[in-house]
């Protein structure tokens, strides 16, 4: 039992490297990211295997005593044929770990999360600090 918890929701809000294409093509691929809508009229796509789109984060709104976790989520489709399947990437100081990889099904749109319990760089817990200086993002496998 962890007791009383807070979750905080930490949004986009920098490209760190954009490499997936934005629809329709407006400055910064973290702006459709970044969009809470289910709406399929902004988004970021590819068809090219091991692409990586990072981005960075706004900062935690309070300091925790304890970080449980970091859970990235994004929101997939596939809209043509093959197979491309997906994963969640965090960058923390000089190290990177990745989630578990998803197919996206055709035509359906379906959220993905993988949970990182500890700090990839130096497998610590997560602090503030190093969840405000995180960068995430999704790849192609």
């Amino acid at each position: 039992n962890l007791g009383d918890c807070r979750v905080e929701t930490l949004r986009p809000t920098a490209d760190v490297s954009a490499n997936w294409i934005a629809v329709p093509t407006t400055a910064g691929n973290w702006r459709h990211v970044a969009d809470v809508s289910t709406s399929v009229s902004s988004y970021i796509q590819t068809s090219l295997a091991g692409t990586r789109d990072l981005y960075t984060v706004g900062d935690m709104s309070f300091v925790p005593v304890t970080v449980y976790a970091v859970v990235p989520t994004f929101l997939t489709q596939k809209v043509d044929a093959g197979s491309l399947p997906v994963r969640s990437v965090i960058i923390s100081g000089a190290e990177t770990t990745v989630g578990s990889a998803v197919a996206p099904f055709l035509s359906v749109l379906a959220w993905n999360q993988s949970i990182f319990t500890q700090n990839p760089d130096g497998a610590t817990g997560w602090t503030y600090s190093t969840v405000n200086a995180l960068q995430l993002g999704i790849e192609t496998i």
